[in-house]
């Protein structure tokens, strides 16, 4: 029987039966018989050999899925197995893949990827994530917006955050997320959302919330001078057609809180053409005031949508809170718990709740008795919580990666005589100023007293060029550059009239005892550590540009990191961080919000500001995830027997505020110092009158700060997820529930073998490996 006349022809494709993803080419050898047996010669990708006919057939014009293949019997090896087990996976559609592990160049934390197993089950495509600060809410929403890319082939991204954090976002987004983000205006923006081709091909946005807020009366379609008008509008006209953002980031969300601002008109214009919705933002979130409710309105208007609602959601949501924490601390019986169950079904809201069915009819002393099965059901209760799809919150303490301890050291340093005089002088100028005036306004009275407290030199400075600077911690956020510093003409002229009378300023800078101590720390630090980096903070501009002068001319190199310089907030911490950058860096309040500075472990405040939360979001750019050194060193300078000394040894160190994070106490703490501050510097009190006062607000303090760590427990039971989800993500992690390098190398190397044989693999220069023909 000849080659030609048989049904199989040189060059056929065809297949082994028994490993039919094992496929090859007839040659043109005559095939051989052994044993009347016919052997052919294949050609497969990987070598040449003679297979027995009974052992081959024709390659189907139609391939067959694998579960056809499986169900006739038509195996494979372990690595044709594997080959197919990743196709699947690629698909983006396993549940029990997190897609963006190890997707990314980040380092791996479980509970960061919290944010990303909600948003995939909540049902309205929006979540709020107020983890605290330094935890890295930014990586969270790369991760996020990787899981969608990867899963569902979203494309499109729009990042919206305070302009200050725009290259910040940048930055992230290029280095660690792979993506290449572009910065936009209000013009750019709208080009890109209304080009069909960029649509298409994907885009990744990232603007400011102020420049793109709408002004007021935008929707006047006659004005045509507002690129932010013709956006919002053009938004408005597109909320009911096909969707224009696939994710929508907005950072510092609770900019937009206010429901009557422009910034939560813009949020709301957004949410309207944008699929799915991630707020980011660190302020408190169990403090069930209007604020959260705004937010929540704006993420999921249905749930949301009148604040009785939410008010009665809260009411609902308390039993399983009770609840969890009854599971958790392991106190519960089975009649308790199943009363507080009870409680819950009750409500309007739970009372067809199949899943709290479920676990009331599941509940025995048997799953009590087993921590597993508590974590599992406390787990399962978070998930029945009428809040949980909305909001995810983790806490420093909660991170079993966190363990930086802050270290804060006080510098009380007496004043010179002269410069005890100048501060008496200068305090009775302005209590006497507003007594004689009836003014009540704490900015006028504060400021003054502020700049000298944080250094008087450049306090007396600033009143002889006729300004009184306005601190920065007392600037919003859309505050202009140009608003930073005021004409206050009486107060000033008098301080100014006053002041000269006795003070000469190259005396009072040669008397400085504040800077003298700066100078003797510094020196003796960098002579242990001669090549670590130190932040010195100050509110005020006038002390940094002094503190610069004076640091260059004692050979302390510096750089200063302020807002509305023509470099970049970026730029300038890039050479900061250099080895051989400036040692000390002089920042205002601009690099206490959206920087990284975990590569330096030493803070130095050199003056007290009003608001705590201040201080710490200036800790915060140190003590951060990824801060290699075991403790960071808090620096606080005062000058002694002074206003801002007594809260601090009274305030600050009592209630131990530079010691642990501030978290959820800010708020109440931030308004008790206002009103404090404001009292002690609107009448003459004695120092024991002061000492007396400060005590009082540290006694009500401590009260509230107890109440408000039980509600902040409490609050971590409501939207966090608990032991039970990070086990799961770390087995994920640890049983390879994700695709890793290898999985894609051999995929890819397969498929080459079986559809291009005669390739070869190539590495070309640094590039990723790239192919070449071989004939």
């Amino acid at each position: 029987m000849q080659w030609s006349e048989e049904k199989w022809q040189p060059g056929m494709q065809v297949r082994l039966i028994h490993n039919p993803l094992r496929i090859g080419m007839l040659t043109d050898a005559e095939p051989r018989v052994r044993k009347d047996r016919r052997l052919f010669q294949v050609r497969f990708p990987d070598i040449v050999e003679r297979v027995y006919e009974d052992q081959l057939e024709p390659l189907p014009e139609e391939r067959m899925n694998p579960l056809d293949l499986l169900a006739e019997e038509k195996l494979g090896t372990p690595k044709d197995l594997r080959r197919t087990l990743t196709h699947v996976r690629l698909t983006g559609r396993l549940a029990d893949i997190i897609y963006s592990m190890e997707a990314t160049n980040t380092d791996f934390y479980a509970y960061q990827f919290k944010p990303v197993l909600k948003l995939l089950q909540t049902p309205t495509n929006g979540l709020l994530i107020a983890d605290e600060v330094g935890l890295g809410k930014t990586i969270e929403a790369g991760l996020i917006w990787t899981e969608l890319r990867s899963r569902f082939n979203l494309k499109r991204l729009v990042v919206l955050c305070p302009a200050a954090l725009r290259e910040k976002w940048r930055d992230e987004l290029v280095n660690k997320i792979g993506l290449s983000p572009v910065i936009c205006d209000a013009k750019e923006t709208l080009r890109i959302l209304k080009d069909g081709q960029a649509h298409a091909r994907g885009f990744a946005i990232i603007s400011s919330t102020q420049g793109l807020r709408p002004p007021r009366g935008w929707d006047d379609s006659e004005d045509k001078t507002s690129n932010a008008a013709e956006l919002a509008r053009f938004l408005q006209a597109m909320e009911s057609e096909e969707r224009l953002v696939d994710l929508l980031v907005v950072d510092e969300a609770h900019h937009m809180r206010n429901p009557e601002a422009q910034t939560n008109h813009l949020g709301q214009l957004m949410r309207g053409v944008s699929e799915y919705l991630v707020l980011l933002t660190a302020t408190p979130i169990h403090n069930y005031n209007r604020d959260l409710f705004s937010l929540l309105h704006l993420l999921d208007p249905d749930t949301f949508g009148r604040q009785e609602d939410f008010i009665e959601i809260l009411g609902a949501n308390a039993p399983l809170v009770r609840a969890r924490d009854q599971v958790l601390r392991g106190i519960a019986t089975t009649d308790e718990l199943t009363s507080t169950l009870l409680e819950a079904k009750a409500s309007h809201l739970l009372h067809d709740n199949r899943q709290l069915e479920t676990l009331l009819s599941g509940i025995t002393e048997e799953t009590l008795d087993s921590f597993s099965e508590r974590s599992r059901i406390a787990y399962r209760l978070e998930t029945i919580n009428l809040l949980g799809h909305a909001i995810t919150r983790t806490r420093k303490r909660d991170v079993k990666e966190w363990r930086v301890v802050r270290d804060p050291q006080p510098e009380f340093i007496t004043m010179t005589e002269m410069e005890r005089e100048f501060y008496e002088v200068v305090t009775d100028i302005v209590i006497d100023y507003s007594l004689d005036r009836d003014i009540n306004e704490a900015f006028l009275l504060v400021t003054p007293q502020r700049q000298m407290a944080s250094c008087m030199p450049a306090a007396l400075k600033s009143w002889r060029d006729r300004r009184i600077e306005i601190p920065e911690d007392q600037l919003s956020w859309t505050d202009q550059d140009d608003q930073r510093r005021q004409q206050l003409g009486p107060l000033t002229t008098e301080l100014v009239d006053r002041s000269d009378e006795f003070v000469d300023f190259d005396e009072l800078a040669a008397s400085d005892s504040k800077y003298a101590r700066l100078r003797e720390m510094l020196q003796e630090f960098f002579n242990l550590h001669p090549r670590a980096k130190v932040i010195v903070f100050s509110t005020f501009r006038g002390t940094l540009a002094y503190l610069a002068d004076r640091l260059d001319n004692d050979g302390i190199s510096s750089i200063v990191l302020q807002g509305g310089g023509r470099r970049t907030k970026d730029d300038i911490i890039r050479e900061f961080r250099s080895p051989e950058g400036p040692s000390v860096m002089l920042s205002s309040e601009v690099g206490g919000e959206g920087v990284d500075l975990q590569f330096s472990w030493v803070v130095i405040n050199y003056d007290l500001p009003w608001n705590p939360m201040r201080v710490e979001q200036r800790i915060g750019r140190v003590d951060r995830l990824g801060q290699e050194s075991e403790k960071v060193l808090v620096w606080n300078l005062f000058y002694a027997d002074t206003v801002d000394a007594r809260i601090y040894e009274r305030l600050y160190d009592k209630l131990d505020l530079c010691r642990n994070a501030l978290g959820d106490f800010e708020a109440i703490l931030g308004e008790e110092v206002k009103k404090l501050t404001h009292d002690l510097l609107t009448g003459h009190l004695s120092p024991e009158q002061q000492e007396e006062r400060i005590n009082q607000t540290a006694q009500a303090l401590e009260t509230l700060k107890r109440e408000e760590e039980r509600l902040e427990s409490e609050a971590a039971h409501l939207v966090a997820y608990g032991d039970y989800i990070l086990q799961q993500v770390q087995a994920a992690r640890d049983m390879n529930r994700w695709i890793n390098g290898a999985d894609l190398f051999a995929y890819v190397i397969d498929f080459l073998n079986i559809h291009y044989p005669g390739y070869t693999l190539s590495r070309v220069l640094r590039n990723p490996m790239a192919l070449s023909a071989a004939g």
